[in-house]
């Protein structure tokens, strides 16, 4: 019996760990866009690329100026979004000059739909083997 509680105790410490790296990632993304609509000074960027995968959002990346350093930064839209997105258009761009690598799409570019998923998914894949784990307390101590 014991040799079948291994694995899945393993398994369930990688969901696990997985979930808290998840919410963690999502946790930062939210404290970054609100650095950037707090304190971020708004610039004009180009889109340098765009980056789309099947049933996922995609990603584009852009480039700015700031003090004379060009930086480029990504973020993830919507499908419906990236649609309306070339690469060479100019888009407008937040970012913290204290720190020009935390920017994000702002104005009639923005676009944040996808930023709570990875807390939203993180908190599930947590539930989940959480509740696999309670399951298997009860099975082993009937």
């Amino acid at each position: 019996m014991w040799c079948a509680v291994v694995p899945v105790s393993l398994l369930v410490g990688v969901v696990l760990v997985y979930a808290i790296r998840l919410i963690r990632a999502g946790i930062m993304v939210q404290r970054h866009s609100a650095q950037v609509r707090r304190d971020g000074v708004e610039t004009t960027g180009t889109i340098s690329a765009r980056y789309t995968r099947p049933r996922f959002p995609g990603s584009v990346f852009y480039t700015f100026d700031h003090e004379g350093h060009t930086y480029t930064a990504e973020q993830r839209v919507s499908f419906r979004h990236m649609d309306t997105i070339t690469i060479g258009d100019p888009v407008s761009i937040r970012y913290l000059p204290s720190r020009p690598t935390v920017a994000r799409l702002s104005g009639k570019d923005a676009d944040d739909s996808w930023s709570v998923r990875p807390v939203v998914m993180g908190c599930y894949l947590l539930i989940v083997p959480l509740f696999a784990i309670g399951l298997l307390l009860v099975f082993l101590l009937r």
